[in-house]
């Protein structure tokens, strides 16, 4: 019998499948935690050496279903069984880990409650559906544990009277019953299709618990207080290592799936209870007679439901079933599209997805249905894509493929405009997710998409934060686009390179009789999507709003990013001779992007024809003559750099900021007033000629730039002794002189850094060969008389650096920081 505050067994099976002296061994070496154990909470360990043997038939026993990551116990007898998959003689050393967690503020799990993992490799979950059984046998508790690759008649049988693990896992799934704020789609499994979905959908959970393990472990939730740093982390690694050896990628995959489909599903429902509830018997009546196939006669909506929310369901179930097993894709898609253009050209649609306001229409019904049939019959559960093949997931990360099923659209997979490699990017607060650890991620991921998902294919017009002088400017490109155009399509898949851009490397462009979808990749090749609607010549702001740019892009960049789409799409259309405008580069790999994915290449033309008027011959000579005044101002310009250089972030942000274009292997040079800092009263504005430059700059790096450019040298100073500071050095000085050496920092153990301060920001001046060597002769003037310890040097600045200026550092063992890498090293923080 198992005592009562266990909660974590050990034991083996003996000589058979496990050798005597290797399990010694690992008893005195080794540290089983259990998993989910609370901060201060004791782990309470059993080793019960060779449990009981029962005996099975193996045909009563092939009944139940073997877990593979994760599975139900289920009813055997006079308690539980748990049937896993795994191989004992590869195991020695055996564990089972119940389920520890008495907070009671912690969510309850839903309808699944984790009991238990066996030898932390296989999770096994209570059934909402069995609870009443479980209330019956909690306080003794017979637990057979099966394996698929072990004894083929026999069963381990643990008893478990009293245990506290185990009523506290009852317990819990007596709380979510009992809980009002349980939504009936939830309470009982009733909401997925089949046993077959419940299924797939329990292992999932199994992948998603070893990454909620590893969160714990790294929250420090997982051991009691006793436990020592270095015990926790070799369990850190361990439980790592572990993900790596047993969870794949594609495994990942299908987690993402079940999560994004039980949420598809879900939102269908509530989509027809809200057409129920917005409509009149009559109109209900009429829906059975619209040319909408035959989907709302065996749907049978009526006002009844809305009094029983499962006949809704019931009824969805029953739809699909009468639906022939044999469907034709090329039928199913061809229904989806004509529906999903008509969405998506409708200029009547309202609201938002996010804060359920929108209008429901039956396209949108017809578009959710179709989706989830196609899901269901066309992505082999999550790891393929209809007419595409096998999703590739080499190269990809973990949250990458969680982040796929979550971010990709319906559109774009009927219009197979993405190919098996194509991973969707996924922003918020200025930070690239697909790049976060999963396990710190998928949880929010989770939460945040589970209401948006339901509503992917909805429309979402609103940008209203663009300002109306260049909402003027985008509608008159793209009015020029139209009117003006050539009659040639935009290229297939045709691509032109984004330098100098924070996020994305290249555009990607593809034209369809309604529509231009642009997809926009990022250094590790993921997208994100936009779609320019010809009909109304206009975006459906796609970008904005599926990444919530409006909360950490400045209204600028974002004004700045639909104006130089617009124009790149002008530029398609209008040019003629496009082989000599836009100059074809040919099948390339992408610059600065990790693929051998070759594209083809365009150049957009930088230079264009200027209107020769009267008004303009006037403008151009006031440019030019104030250009060559020299009075004390300098006016904000362009400055063409040396070959193989480039621009610092911070001076591409300042232009940004002001409207200045900065074609590829130039720098900005702000205006000055000889003896004061302000800005110019006049800014010059360049309408976007192509795609070089910005199209992300968000509100903070722009505020830090700001802040920087108008910093006295002493302020500038000061702000590096920051930065000095968090590298753990005491800042010191020698108040008499300054020698070259603008900061001085100490250690305890006694090492020193010399850093010399150069901010050149508002002229734009690179930091040159002399300012490196000036700074290794004072320090070697400082260090002479000084006691032998480690000195390290470094050059900070707000510009960039020359060549020669890199290559003297490099032989002088200096460090070459830039307020870029600053700026940074705090957002990272």
């Amino acid at each position: 019998m198992i005592q009562e505050s266990t909660f974590l067994l050990s034991f083996w099976l003996g000589n058979i499948f496990a050798n005597q002296n290797k399990i010694n061994e690992q008893r005195k070496i080794v540290k089983i935690v259990s998993e989910k154990n609370l901060e201060n909470i004791e782990t309470m360990q059993e080793d019960v050496d060779i449990p009981k043997l029962v005996d099975i038939e193996y045909k009563e026993l092939d009944k139940f279903y073997c877990a593979k990551k994760a599975g139900f116990v289920k009813k055997y007898k006079d308690g539980l069984i748990a049937f896993c998959n795994e191989n004992v003689k590869d195991l020695q050393q055996m564990s089972i880990s119940m389920y520890k967690n008495e907070d009671k503020n912690k969510d309850s799990g839903g309808p699944t409650q984790h009991f238990m993992s066996i030898n932390n490799n296989t999770e096994f979950f209570l059934d909402v559906r069995d609870i009443e059984y479980y209330n019956s046998i909690k306080e003794d508790l017979n637990l057979y544990v099966a394996y698929k690759k072990g004894y083929k008649n026999k069963l381990l049988h643990f008893n478990f009277k009293k245990n506290k693990a185990v009523i506290t896992a009852v317990n819990r799934l007596n709380n979510y019953v009992n809980s009002e704020d349980v939504s009936v789609h939830h309470k009982d499994f009733i909401a997925f299709i089949d046993e077959d979905h419940v299924t797939r959908y329990v292992e999932s959970l199994g992948v998603s618990e070893k990454f909620e393990t590893l969160k714990d472990a790294k929250d420090d939730n997982l051991y009691d207080s006793g436990k020592s740093w270095f015990e926790k982390e070799r369990a850190i690694e361990n439980i790592q290592k572990g993900i790596e050896n047993k969870v794949s990628k594609k495994d990942v995959l299908k987690l993402s799936f079940e999560s994004f489909f039980i949420n598809k599903l879900i939102g269908l429902y509530s989509m027809l209870k809200h057409i129920i509830d917005s409509s009149t018997e009559e109109e209900l009546e009429k829906l059975k007679d619209k040319d909408q196939g035959e989907m709302f006669k065996y749907l049978d909506l009526n006002k009844e439901m809305l009094n029983d929310t499962k006949k809704i369901i019931l009824s969805v179930k029953q739809f699909m079933k009468t639906l022939p097993t044999d469907t034709d894709y090329k039928d199913l898609k061809r229904v989806i599209k004509t529906h999903q253009n008509k969405n998506i050209k409708d200029l009547k649609r309202e609201g938002s997805a996010e804060s359920r306001s929108f209008l429901i229409n039956t396209t949108d019904v017809i578009i959710h249905m179709g989706y989830i049939l196609i899901l269901l019959k066309y992505t082999e559960y999550g790891t393929s894509l209809p007419e595409i093949g096998e999703i590739d997931t080499e190269n990809k990360t973990f949250t990458d493929c969680y982040v796929f099923w979550q971010k990709v659209r319906l559109f774009n997979i009927t219009n197979n405009y993405i190919e098996r490699s194509d991973f969707p990017i996924m922003l918020d607060k200025g930070m690239i997710i697909n790049d976060e650890h999963l396990y710190k991620e998928i949880f929010n991921i989770s939460r945040e998409q589970a209401d948006v998902v339901k509503n992917t294919e909805y429309t979402l017009e609103n940008c209203n934060i663009i300002n109306n002088d260049t909402t003027v400017n985008i509608k008159e490109i793209l009015k020029e686009a139209l009117n003006q155009e050539s009659g040639l399509l935009i290229p297939h898949n045709a691509c032109v390179e984004i330098p100098d851009d924070f996020i994305f490397k290249y555009a990607r462009f593809v034209e369809s009789k309604d529509f231009i979808t642009i997809f926009l990749h990022d250094s590790k090749d993921r997208y994100a999507t936009e779609i320019f609607v010809k009909g109304e010549g206009n975006f459906r702001y796609w970008l904005y709003n599926e990444h919530n740019l409006s909360e950490y892009q400045s209204n600028e960049s974002i004004g700045n990013l639909y104006l130089k789409l617009a124009s790149c799409i002008r530029d398609w259309k209008v040019l003629i001779e496009r082989d000599s405008t836009m100059t074809c580069r040919g099948p390339r790999i992408p610059k600065d992007v990790d693929t051998e994915r070759k594209r083809w290449f365009y150049l957009p033309r930088v230079k264009y024809n200027r209107k020769k008027d009267e008004d303009q011959i006037k403008r151009e000579k006031i440019f030019f003559s104030e250009n060559r005044v020299f009075s004390g101002e300098r006016r904000e310009h362009k400055r063409k750099l040396q070959e193989g250089m480039k621009p610092s972030k911070a001076q591409i942000v300042l232009a940004e900021s002001r409207g200045v274009y900065i074609p590829e292997g130039y720098t900005y040079v702000r205006n000055s007033v000889w003896g004061k800092l302000k800005k110019s009263s006049r800014e010059i504005k360049y309408r976007s000629r192509s795609m070089h430059g910005l199209l992300f700059s968000n509100e903070k790096d722009i505020n830090k730039t700001k802040e920087l450019a108008n910093m006295s040298p002493a302020g500038f100073e000061e702000h590096c002794e920051k930065y000095v500071e968090s590298l753990g050095y005491q800042v010191y000085k020698k108040w008499n002189y300054d020698g070259g050496i603008d900061i001085r920092g100490i250690k305890d153990n006694g090492s020193r850094l010399f850093v010399q301060c150069k901010h050149y920001l508002e002229s734009g001046n690179p930091i040159g060969p002399d300012v490196v060597r000036e700074l290794q002769g004072s320090v070697d003037l400082e260090t002479k008389d000084m006691e032998e310890c480690k000195i390290d040097k470094m050059v900070i600045t707000s510009t960039r650096y020359t060549y020669k200026a890199i290559q003297a550092a490099e032989s002088l063992n200096i460090k070459l920081i830039t307020t870029d890498q600053i700026i940074e090293r705090k957002n990272e923080k």
